[in-house]
């Protein structure tokens, strides 16, 4: 079952504490959703939606690995295993996880993988002490704010365009065809 090819709360894991990160976890996830947003005239940036099965997260591919989404081998359903990666909170509570370097692995599924829900619907910053952040599920006892409105958390929709800036941006959907393979190779660290 291809379920299993899948790491158990790898979300989780690129996301328990900041910093960067290579050979830690190495979690294998599914890339459901990739998406190019042009960052000026002779670079593109990617974007993409990573999942456990369970919880997914938006990441951006670093710019050294953007040839692999041009030549197709990073697609929608690819599975990848995480080698290297950055993960920071800024001070307006922005989640960024940058992807620097992956495995992609052999054989792409029909589809997605589970029923993946985004992580940061599901957690909440709760506090900051001593410069490490705490989260919580909602599942788990209590909720973290008090007056009961949540923070909407910052993420972007197929379905209708954000509130949160007074611009747009042109994005294009990368979608695997029948003709694209993964080749099972390392990539990212120079080889």
């Amino acid at each position: 079952m291809m379920n299993e090819k899948l790491t158990p709360n790898g979300i989780h894991k690129l996301i328990e504490r900041e910093g960067h990160f290579s050979g830690r976890h190495e979690p294998t996830l599914q890339i459901i959703n990739i998406r190019r947003v042009p960052a000026n005239a002779l670079t593109d940036v990617y974007w993409a939606v990573l999942s456990d099965g369970q919880n997914s997260i938006e990441v951006v591919i670093s710019t050294h690995l953007s040839h692999l989404v041009q030549s197709g081998q990073l697609v929608e359903h690819t599975l990848v295993a995480v080698e290297s990666y950055q993960y920071n909170i800024t001070d307006d509570n922005i989640h960024i996880v940058s992807v620097c370097a992956v495995d992609i692995l052999d054989g792409i599924p029909d589809g997605i993988i589970g029923e993946p829900v985004s992580v940061l619907d599901r957690i909440h910053k709760r506090d900051v002490k001593d410069g490490d952040h705490h989260f919580f599920d909602d599942e788990e006892e209590g909720q973290w704010d008090d007056d009961g409105a949540a923070e909407e958390p910052l993420t972007w929709s197929l379905d209708r365009p954000s509130d949160f800036c007074d611009w747009t941006i042109e994005v294009t959907r990368i979608s695997s065809s029948p003709a694209s393979s993964s080749l099972g190779n390392k990539h990212g660290r120079g080889g």
